[in-house]
C-alpha cells in the first residue's frame, strides 16, 4: 500500500545516528525513570552535607536509551550551576589493556575541562585540594591521572615516581594500590567539599575492569551529597564484579536501580513521527484520506514497533531509506509498507545495519572510521593525522600538498556529518557515537587481516614518535596496545624494541597500581615473544620480565600463571643467587596465598639454607629464642645509640635480597607461627648487624625490644633504648612500608607501659596515616585498632571514643579487616550500654550482647571478656566481672600485656568485692578459698607490673592494695584511705575519667562503712560527676537508684 508525506530536504542528516535523541529534552517513553532520577537529584541536595552519595543505576539492552535518560540527570546539575563529568568504558579493551583506569580518566578530564572555562569555581577546587593532597600524594595521583595537573598545580614534576625504580620507596606493588586508593579517597572528599552538585556518570561498566571497579568503589564510599555517582551497563551474569561491588556500596550509599524495557506501540510512532517521515497537513496531502493515512502510519510504525527499541527504530528508518525503500519522487517521499514489510527484515542485527550504512559513506570516509576503531573508542587528531601520512598517500585520499592535518579531517568529516562520530568540545579528538559503530568499523576489515593491520599501525606510530623514553601515556599505551594485537606480525629485528615498548608500558600500569592491564602487556610480552628470542644473548632482559610478570600475575590475581612462569624462570637461574632469591620472593607470596602461611614458612626456610646458608631451626622454638636473645643482647649490649646509628649501609646485594626474603617470612611468622616470629627477628638483626643495616633493620629492632619487655627477664629501660633507635634508624633510612609498623610497635607495645595512653595516640595517628600513604593496610589498621582501644581506656569521654571507632571502623570495613572490625563492635557495644539509660519499667540486661560467641577469632574473645569484665564491675555486677575475667585468663596468650593487667586487676577488685559482700555461696567454701587466692596471685603479679610502668599500673595497683586494706586486712582502715587518696590523684594525674570515678566510688564507700555518711555521700556525688563526664549514663542511674537519699 503506497504512501506519500512532505519531503525534507535534509533527511538523511536528521535521521541520521547524531540525532539519535532528537527533539531536544524530550524522552520517549522514559516519564516515570525520569521522575525517579529528578526525586534522586533533589533527594541528594536536600541531604546533610556529610551524607554518603546517591547511586543511580540504569540497567538495559542497548539502543534503549540509558546514556539519553543519565544524560538527562546531568543537565539538572548543569542547570544548578553543577558539573557533569562523564566517562566511558570501552568495549574493545574489555579483557586486553588500554591506558590504566581509561574510564575514570576520560571522566577526570572532562571535569578539568570544564573547570578551566570557570576560573572562580576552579579556585574553590583548588583551595580544598591543596588542604587535603599534599605535594609527594598530588604527584603520585597524577602517574595515574594526568589530566589532573592542571587541579594539582603544587605538585613538582621533577619528583615523579621513575617506573625503574618505584620499588625503593614501595616495595611491594601492591602497597601502591592501597596508596592509589587512599589518595583518591582525599581526593574526592576535597572536591565534594565544595558544595557543588557532581553528577559522574560511567558508562558501559559491564566493561570495566577490576582495578577501576576498586577505585569506584572508594570514590563511592568517600563522596558526600551532592554528589551522585550514575551508571549505565547492559544485562549481565549476578557474579559480574560490578555488581558485586555495588552490593557492598549499597551498604553505606543509597542505590536508585532503573531497568528500561523496550517501548510500546504509541511511544515507538512518537519517534517515528519526530524523524519527520510522516508531516501530515491538508495542503500537501489532501487527496489521501485522514483514516488512510492513520492506517499508513500505524502499519509503519506497528512494523518497526516489534522491535521496541529506539535505536533499532531509528537504525532501521536509516537503513530503509539507504535502500531507496523509502524514496523521494518529485520531492515527495514515497513507501510501499507491503514492499518493506517483504524484502526489509526486520530482525538483522544492529551492527549489520549499521555496517550497510558505512559501507555507503565514500572510501576515505570509511578508512577514517577503520583507523577509528582500530585505535578504541576514542581517538585524537594527532593520531589519526599520523595514520593519514602513511595510509591516505598509499590510496590516493590526499593528493597536491594537502597537509596531514587537513588528510585527517578529511578523512572524517563524513562521518561526523552522518552522526556516526563526535567531536570533543575543544576540537582535538573524536569519539563513535554508540559502540556498534566501532564494531561494525572495525569489521570492514577482514578478521584475517585485523591483526596485520594493527601491526602496520604501530610501525607507523613508532616511526613517527622516535625515542621511547619521551612518550606520554597515551602515546605509549596506543603503541603497545597496536603490536599486542599485532604481535604475529612483528618482525624479528623489531622484536627487542617492540618488547622494550611492551615492558615500559607494564611498568607504567604497575606504577598506578593497574595490574590487571600490566599483566596483559606482560602476557604478551612472554607468551608472544620472549619465547621466540635467544636467552642465551638477553639473559638478563628474560629474567627481568619474566620474574616481574610472575609478580605481576600475583597481584593480578593470576596465580596460575605465577606458578607457570616461575617454574620456566627456575631453569634459566639456578646458579644465579640474586635471580633465585627475588624468585623466592615472589614464590612464598604465591604459597601463602594459595598453599597457607605455615606451608610457605618451610619452604622458605629451607630455601634460604641452600641458597646462602642463613639457617634457622624448627624444634625447641621457646629454647632457641632465648639462647638467641642472649646472643643479641650482647652483641647489642657492644654498642651504644650513636654507634648502632652510624653502623655502615648494606651494599651486598645477595644478602639485601636475603634480608627481604627473610623479612617476609617474620611477617607470615606473626600472622601463621607466632611463636617462629621472634626468633626469625633475632636472625634479621644479626645479619644486619653482620653484614650492614637494610631497610629491615627499624622494624627487626623493635621487634627485639618488644621482646626483651615481654620477656620481664631484662631491664625495661633496654626496650625503651631500643625502641628510640627503630623510630632514629627509621627516620633515616626513610622507608615507607615500614613507617606504620614501627608505630605500632614502639608506640603501640613498648611505650605503652613507658608514657600515658593518651600521648601515645598521637604518634599512633601519624603511623597510621603513614601506613596508608605508603599502601600498607594492614598495619595502618592494626594502628587504627590500638587507637580505638586507648581511646577508650583512656578515660576520654565516650562520645568522642565511639566517633572515632565509628570512623576506622567504616574504614576497616572498606579495607576488609574483619578481626579488627570485630573488635571494635566489641568496643561500640560496650559504649552503648554504658551510654544508654536505665529502664525502671522492665528487667535490663548489662551483658555485651553477641560480643561473646564460638565464632569469634582469639583477638574479639580477649577483647570481649576483658570488656565484659571491666562493664560488669562498673554496672555493680562482681559476680559477672569475676566470671568475664577467669574465662579471660583461660585463653589470653600474653599474661602481662596492658589488657591484661587492667583484666587482672578488676579480677582481683571483683573478688575483693564478692567476699567484701559475702556473696560466695554461690561456690560455698571453695569459692571464698578461690577468691582469695585470686586475689594474692592479683597482688603480686600487679606489684610486680606497676614496677615496670608505675604511670599506667601503678594506680591500678593502689586501688586494689586500699579494697584489699579494708576488706581481708584487720583495722587498717588508715592505710586504705591513704592509697584511695593516692590512687585517686593518680588517676586524675593520667586523665583516666573512669578509673577515678570508680577509686572516689569505692573510697564513698570506705568512709560510709567507717560511719562517716557525709564524707562519704560528697565522694559519691564526686564519682558521679566523673561518670557523668565520661558519658557512662547507664551507671549514673544505677547510682542515682541505690543512693536516692544522696542524689535527691
Amino acid at each position: 500500500m503506497p504512501g506519500k508525506t512532505q519531503f525534507s530536504d535534509n533527511l538523511r542528516k536528521q535521521i541520521s545516528l547524531s540525532s539519535l535523541n532528537s527533539g531536544g529534552d524530550r524522552l520517549y517513553g522514559r516519564s516515570s525513570e525520569e521522575s525517579i532520577l529528578m526525586n534522586s537529584y533533589y533527594a541528594a541536595l536536600t541531604l546533610r552535607t556529610n551524607s554518603p552519595a546517591n547511586i543511580v543505576l540504569i540497567n538495559g539492552e542497548s539502543g534503549l536509551g540509558k546514556t539519553r535518560l543519565a544524560e538527562k540527570l546531568c543537565s539538572y546539575a548543569t542547570d544548578d550551576d553543577g558539573y557533569k563529568i562523564r566517562g566511558k568504558f570501552d568495549q574493545s579493551s574489555y579483557g586486553a589493556a588500554n591506558l590504566p583506569y581509561s574510564g575514570i580518566a576520560n571522566a577526570f578530564r572532562e571535569l578539568c575541562s570544564q573547570l578551566d572555562q570557570r576560573e572562580d569555581d576552579k579556585e574553590d577546587f583548588l583551595k580544598a585540594l591543596s588542604r587535603e593532597v599534599d605535594t609527594s600524594e598530588g604527584t603520585f595521583l597524577c602517574e595515574a591521572f594526568p589530566s589532573l595537573k592542571s587541579l594539582l598545580p603544587h605538585i613538582d614534576d621533577e619528583t615523579s615516581s621513575d617506573p625503574s625504580k618505584f620499588n625503593d620507596s614501595l616495595r611491594s606493588p601492591k602497597n601502591r594500590f592501597h596508596r592509589l586508593n587512599y589518595i583518591l579517597k582525599k581526593f574526592t572528599s576535597a572536591i565534594t567539599s565544595v558544595g557543588d552538585p557532581i553528577v559522574f556518570l560511567l558508562d558501559d561498566v559491564q566493561w570495566s575492569d577490576a582495578s577501576s571497579l576498586a577505585l569506584i568503589k572508594t570514590m563511592a564510599s568517600s563522596a558526600k551529597s551532592p554528589f551522585i555517582f550514575v551508571f549505565t551497563y547492559r544485562p549481565i551474569p549476578n557474579d559480574h564484579p560490578f555488581l558485586k561491588m555495588i552490593e557492598e556500596v549499597e551498604k553505606r550509599n543509597s542505590v536508585a536501580e532503573l531497568k528500561l524495557k523496550g517501548l510500546i506501540w504509541i511511544e515507538t510512532a512518537s519517534i517515528v513521527e519526530n524523524c519527520q517521515l510522516f508531516f501530515v497537513a491538508s495542503q500537501t496531502a489532501s487527496y489521501i484520506p485522514v483514516l488512510r493515512k492513520a492506517s499508513i502510519l500505524s502499519r509503519l510504525t506497528l512494523f518497526l514497533g516489534i522491535l521496541g527499541n529506539p535505536l533499532f527504530v531509528r537504525q532501521h528508518i536509516i537503513t530503509l531509506y539507504d535502500k531507496k525503500l523509502i524514496r523521494v519522487v518529485d520531492g515527495e517521499l514515497v513507501w510501499d509498507l507491503d514492499h518493506i514489510e517483504k524484502s526489509h527484515d526486520i530482525a538483522r542485527s544492529l551492527n549489520s545495519m549499521t555496517f550497510d550504512g558505512i559501507r555507503r559513506l565514500p572510501e576515505s570516509a570509511q578508512l577514517g572510521l577503520q583507523l577509528c576503531a582500530f585505535i578504541g573508542s576514542h581517538a585524537t587528531y594527532e593520531v589519526i593525522e599520523i595514520l593519514a601520512r602513511e595510509i591516505c598517500v598509499e590510496k590516493s585520499y590526499g593528493a597536491n600538498g594537502t597537509s596531514p592535518a587537513c588528510i585527517g579531517r578529511d578523512l572524517l568529516s563524513p562521518a561526523i556529518e552522518d552522526g556516526l562520530l563526535i567531536e570533543s568540545q575543544d576540537g582535538s579528538s573524536v569519539s563513535f557515537v554508540h559502540d556498534c559503530v566501532q564494531t561494525a568499523a572495525y569489521s570492514l576489515l577482514e578478521d584475517e587481516n585485523q591483526e596485520q593491520f594493527h601491526c602496520k599501525l604501530g610501525q607507523i606510530l613508532k616511526a613517527a614518535w622516535p625515542g621511547t623514553d619521551s612518550w606520554s601515556s597515551d602515546v605509549l599505551f596506543t603503541v603497545a596496545n597496536q603490536f599486542g594485537r599485532g604481535h604475529k606480525f612483528v618482525e624479528e629485528c623489531d622484536r627487542m624494541e617492540v618488547i622494550s615498548i611492551l615492558v615500559r608500558a607494564t611498568e607504567e600500569c604497575r606504577m598506578v597500581a593497574d595490574f590487571k592491564g600490566a599483566h596483559w602487556f606482560y602476557d604478551v610480552a612472554v607468551e608472544k615473544f620472549l619465547v621466540r628470542i635467544n636467552w642465551e644473548r638477553n639473559h638478563r632482559l628474560c629474567c627481568k620480565v619474566y620474574l616481574n610478570a610472575a609478580e605481576n600475575a600475583l597481584w593480578a590475581g593470576v596465580l596460575h600463571e605465577t606458578d607457570r612462569w616461575l617454574n620456566y624462570l627456575g631453569q634459566y637461574i639456578e646458579g644465579s643467587r640474586i635471580d633465585e632469591l627475588r624468585s623466592l620472593w615472589v614464590r612464598l607470596n604465591w604459597m601463602a596465598t594459595t598453599r597457607g602461611g605455615e606451608a610457605a614458612i618451610d619452604y622458605g626456610l629451607q630455601k634460604l639454607n641452600s641458597l646462602v646458608g642463613i639457617k634457622i631451626v624448627q624444634n625447641n622454638i621457646k629454647m632457641r629464642t632465648m639462647f638467641a636473645m642472649i646472643k643479641t643482647r650482647r652483641l647489642m649490649n657492644a654498642h651504644d645509640e650513636s654507634t648502632l646509628l652510624q653502623l655502615p649501609r648494606m651494599s651486598q646485594i645477595t644478602f639485601a635480597c636475603a634480608l627481604r626474603v627473610l623479612n617476609l617470612i617474620a611477617i607470615m611468622c606473626a600472622a601463621s607461627k607466632p611463636q617462629m616470629a621472634g626468633l626469625v627477628c633475632l636472625k634479621i638483626v644479626e645479619l644486619n648487624m653482620k653484614h650492614g643495616i637494610s631497610s629491615t633493620m627499624p622494624q627487626a629492632i623493635a621487634w627485639y625490644g618488644v621482646m626483651l619487655k615481654v620477656s620481664r627477664r631484662f631491664p625495661v629501660s633496654e626496650a625503651y633504648k631500643y625502641a628510640d633507635i627503630a623510630l632514629k634508624l627509621q627516620d633515616e633510612l626513610k622507608s615507607a612500608d615500614s613507617k606504620a609498623q614501627v608505630a605500632v610497635l614502639c608506640h603501640g607495645m613498648i611505650y605503652s607501659t613507658k608514657h600515658n595512653f593518651s600521648e601515645s595516640i598521637k604518634p599512633l595517628e601519624d603511623g597510621h596515616i603513614e601506613g596508608l600513604q605508603a599502601g600498607d593496610v594492614r598495619q595502618a589498621m592494626i594502628c587504627a585498632h590500638i587507637i580505638c582501644i586507648m581511646k577508650f581506656y583512656s578515660g576520654q569521654p565516650l562520645t568522642h571514643a565511639a566517633a572515632v571507632l565509628e570512623q576506622y571502623s567504616q574504614l576497616m570495613r572498606e579495607l576488609n579487616t574483619p578481626t579488627l572490625l570485630g573488635v571494635n563492635f566489641i568496643y561500640e557495644q560496650i559504649i552503648k550500654l554504658l551510654s544508654s539509660r536505665l529502664r525502671p519499667s522492665r528487667k535490663q540486661s548489662f551483658t555485651l550482647e553477641g560480643s561473646i560467641s564460638q565464632d569469634k577469632t582469639q583477638q574479639e574473645m580477649e577483647h570481649a571478656y576483658a570488656g565484659q569484665t571491666l562493664t560488669a564491675y562498673i554496672l555493680d555486677d562482681y559476680r559477672s566481672a569475676w566470671k568475664a575475667s577467669e574465662e579471660f585468663q583461660k585463653i589470653c596468650n600474653t599474661k602481662n600485656s596492658l589488657l591484661a593487667v587492667q583484666t587482672s586487676c578488676v579480677r582481683c577488685l571483683a573478688a575483693l568485692a564478692l567476699l567484701h559482700n559475702g556473696t560466695t555461696s554461690w561456690e560455698g567454701l571453695s569459692g571464698k578459698i578461690k577468691l582469695k587466692k585470686i586475689v594474692k596471685s592479683g597482688r603480686k603479679f600487679l606489684n610486680s607490673m606497676s614496677k615496670i610502668s608505675p604511670i599506667n599500673v601503678g594506680p591500678m595497683h593502689g586501688l586494689v592494695e586500699a579494697e584489699y586494706a579494708t576488706v581481708c586486712c584487720q583495722k587498717k582502715y588508715d592505710l586504705a584511705q591513704q592509697l584511695y587518696s593516692l590512687a585517686v590523684e593518680k588517676f586524675s594525674q593520667t586523665g583516666r575519667t573512669q578509673f577515678e570515678a570508680l577509686a572516689w566510688e569505692r573510697f564513698a564507700l570506705h568512709d560510709i562503712k567507717r560511719g562517716n555518711q557525709y564524707a562519704g555521700n560528697e565522694k559519691l556525688r564526686k564519682a558521679y560527676e566523673l561518670y557523668d563526664k565520661w558519658g557512662a549514663n547507664l551507671k549514673c542511674d544505677l547510682m542515682k537508684r541505690k543512693h536516692e537519699d544522696v542524689f535527691v
